[in-house]
């Protein structure tokens, strides 16, 4: 029996046809050279599942794909070889991440990704590298809620004057001079100072004014960038090691390799003694807590007035803090580098 997909939304070069086949979240790649006998080359379940539209680069060596749904990303593939088809990159508007934000339309023009986001205008990413796509332009059409089916429909950036024409649903049409430059990249990898080992799920954030960062993956690397060239500093977090903050160059079009090591948390234990002021008769049953952004640690005090805290030693102050019903609290600053 055949089994019948809705095609939402179709691309076709040459004798290739790109189907995005929405409602069963893939996008299918078809032989069309005898259009009364396509074949199916491949399938490519989509980011969120849900896939709308997807656009070819001009050598047919990458696809960007979008899914219609709340906070999707354009994902970019490479099809050079159908039988191994690899997700590069997943992209979505960092301003606005977390907040419902749909995409709608890609389209690709001289390795440039020019979409159409709900609520979110028109956002021009750099592709030249489709394994790190990086904003570099971006005009907002509408300003109403951030999220639901309102704003920016569609985009077309191919007219000869290189001019973007752009349908808003509430606003209508909007033209656009865009300037297209390159992106600045960043990447690196992250590694255990003592072990030597990669160090997934690092939290690196390139200190823009535009909400930016990424994470590192298994092997301990990450990608970034920026559409403006300068100094930046990057930091670099992870619960179990100590943050680092470096600075970078970036240039336009060129790659800027950051290979960080990370210092282990060391953990301390501490013991704490609380007393009572005047007489130093030390209490039992004190409640105990030692915090700071990161973490909090509890414990309470013994026959002895003692308590034993095991402490991950942390570059910010921690505050330690004792109290005990019949008694004010008191608090003290602990420094967990120099304990």
């Amino acid at each position: 029996s055949e089994t019948k997909r809705y095609c939402h939304d179709n691309f076709v070069r040459n004798d290739t046809m790109y189907s995005s086949d929405i409602l069963n979240g893939l996008l299918s790649i078809w032989d069309v050279k005898i259009p009364a006998n396509p074949v199916e080359l491949t399938t490519i379940t989509t980011p969120f599942a849900f896939t709308h539209n997807s656009w070819p680069s001009d050598d047919s060596k990458y696809v960007f794909t979008t899914d219609e749904k709340d906070n999707a990303y354009v994902a970019s593939y490479d099809i050079s070889d159908l039988g191994n088809v690899k997700l590069l990159d997943q992209w979505r508007p960092k301003d606005t991440e977390g907040k419902g934000v749909i995409p709608h339309n890609t389209r690709y023009l001289n390795g440039y990704l020019i979409t159409s986001y709900y609520t979110d205008g028109v956002k021009i990413v750099d592709a030249h590298k489709p394994d790190n796509l990086i904003e570099v332009g971006s005009v907002d059409t509408y300003f109403g809620t951030q999220t639901g089916f309102h704003g920016c429909w569609g985009v077309s950036p191919y007219l000869p004057s290189g001019t973007i024409v752009a349908s808003d649903i509430e606003g209508g049409l909007f033209v656009i001079k865009p300037e297209y430059v390159r992106a600045c990249y960043l990447e690196g990898k992250v590694i255990d100072s003592l072990s030597r080992e990669n160090i997934a799920n690092v939290s690196v954030v390139l200190k823009t004014p535009r909400v930016d960062g990424e994470s590192t993956d298994l092997k301990g690397q990450y990608k970034t960038g920026y559409a403006d060239s300068g100094t930046f500093d990057v930091e670099f977090t992870h619960p179990d090691y100590l943050p680092k903050t470096v600075s970078a160059v970036l240039e336009h079009g060129v790659v800027t390799l950051l290979n960080v090591e990370l210092i282990p948390r060391a953990t301390v234990q501490q013991k704490i003694v609380v007393k009572e002021k005047g007489s130093l008769k030390l209490i039992e049953g004190a409640q105990v807590v030692l915090f700071n952004k990161n973490r909090s640690i509890e414990a309470t005090t013994g026959a002895d007035g003692r308590s034993t805290l095991s402490v991950p030693q942390d570059n910010i102050d921690y505050e330690v803090v004792a109290g005990k019903w019949g008694y004010l609290h008191k608090g003290e600053i602990y420094n967990s580098l120099s304990p």
